[in-house]
């Protein structure tokens, strides 16, 4: 590490934190790959960020950092803001989410927008890179300029030393990962909750065809046959045979015009093809996310994917390819002798057993057991309303102590 670049923005580390924090300036210094399971209150987010953006800062590069939670999007901006130099940021959500219009935006349907204004959003852009702001902030930025909040957030990551964005923003699909490819400056990828980017990758990678009662076109006609056949998997050549028979071209003359063709030939043997003739349905899955995820990481400068449920790591990086990656557990910062579980084996919040008489039940016993806690006491429930339901229960008991629900419209800093 760079001595002269220390941006760990607390006066230490904590128990397993500093571990943690010299393998990740290791790993990223050397353009290695870690895979990391860091439990819950490790202080894994300080961790990435410092480490990756004291080297790409470094080496002139830029660090984007991938989760799949818009509330982690707030800890990274807090995390960022506590760091003893400014880091041009960019907190980047979907068009959708930062359009005024949401999923009715007029340039999504071809129609002219007053605020795709290029002067507007060319100085926008300047300004965000001034100081660190959430998503939020920058939308209400970019309305109060005039100008598009989402066009100008991508304009700004072009100059950002850090952007922060969805998992789809690198991994959504095959232009994605090829954007992220070509970048001309040195990137130092973090992927947080890292455990549900196999699943995240295959899922973006895979696609349905849902045919019409009465399907009309030749390459239509293509699809009822494959689904005539009956419930199965489908052959990888079955396509080519029944285009050859109907007399239509080669499926490389197709990819261009059928979305389904040509990720039926892209994906190759990378995925399984199944027909559902009940459904008028053929879904091709893909079952390779390594393919994927070595593609990204090779042209990475260093990388870091971590999660608080990613035990063993090296599961993960053989799932992911990442056969060159240092694989590590940290220990938990919190002393194992102060955590005492408890089970209750009469109550439970099954859906199909909650009713008056099982939420009266779940009352008293959480009632019971805070009786005697001298501080605060957090209870985490499943939903909002059996939340909302426990808790009323609560005060017509009359619990003693000040009760305080979550609302799903407050954020989680």
């Amino acid at each position: 590490m760079n001595i002269d670049m220390d941006l760990f923005p607390f006066p230490s580390a904590r128990r397993g934190q500093a571990d943690l924090l010299r393998d990740a300036r290791e790993c990223a210094t050397a353009g290695k790959v870690l895979v990391a399971h860091a439990p819950t209150g490790l202080g894994k987010t300080a961790v990435a960020l410092t480490a990756s953006l004291e080297a790409s800062l470094a080496d002139g590069g830029r660090t984007v950092f991938l989760t799949p939670r818009q509330s982690q999007h707030r800890a990274v901006i807090e995390t960022v803001k506590m760091m003893p130099r400014n880091i041009a940021t960019v907190d980047l959500l979907s068009r959708e989410s930062m359009c005024p219009h949401g999923s009715r935006s007029p340039c999504l349907e071809g129609r002219n927008c007053h605020l795709q204004a290029d002067g507007r959003i060319t100085q926008c852009a300047k300004e965000v890179l001034t100081r660190p702001m959430h998503a939020q902030e920058l939308v209400a930025l970019c309305l109060r300029r005039g100008a598009c909040p989402y066009l100008a957030a991508k304009m700004a990551s072009g100059g950002a030393d850090l952007v922060v964005g969805d998992v789809s923003r690198v991994f959504g699909n095959l232009p994605d990962v090829i954007r992220f490819r070509s970048s001309s400056r040195k990137q130092h990828l973090v992927a947080d909750e890292a455990h549900n980017l196999p699943s995240r990758i295959m899922d973006a990678f895979s696609r349905d065809l849902v045919l019409e009662r009465d399907p009309e076109g030749p390459l239509q006609m293509v699809w009822r046959d494959m689904l005539s056949r009956g419930h199965r998997t489908v052959p990888l050549g079955e396509l080519r045979s029944l285009l050859d028979r109907h007399g239509l071209p080669e499926p490389e003359e197709l990819v261009d015009l059928d979305p389904m063709v040509g990720d039926w030939m892209r994906l190759g043997e990378a995925a399984v093809r199944v027909a559902y003739p009940n459904e008028g349905r053929i879904s091709l899955r893909f079952l390779e996310p390594d393919l994927v995820a070595r593609n990204v990481v090779q042209e990475c400068r260093g990388a870091m994917f971590m999660s608080g449920t990613l035990h063993p790591p090296e599961v993960f990086a053989a799932r992911m390819g990442l056969s060159d990656a240092l694989c590590r557990s940290y220990p938990s910062p919190f002393d194992p002798t102060r955590r005492l579980a408890l089970l209750v084996p009469d109550v439970g919040t099954r859906f199909r057993d909650r009713c008056r008489r099982t939420t009266m039940e779940m009352a008293l016993r959480i009632g019971e057991l805070s009786e005697p806690v001298p501080g605060n006491v957090m209870v985490f429930l499943p939903s909002y309303t059996y939340m909302s339901a426990v808790h009323r229960t609560l005060r017509r008991l009359g619990q003693r102590k000040l009760l305080l629900s979550e609302g799903p419209l407050m954020t989680k800093a």
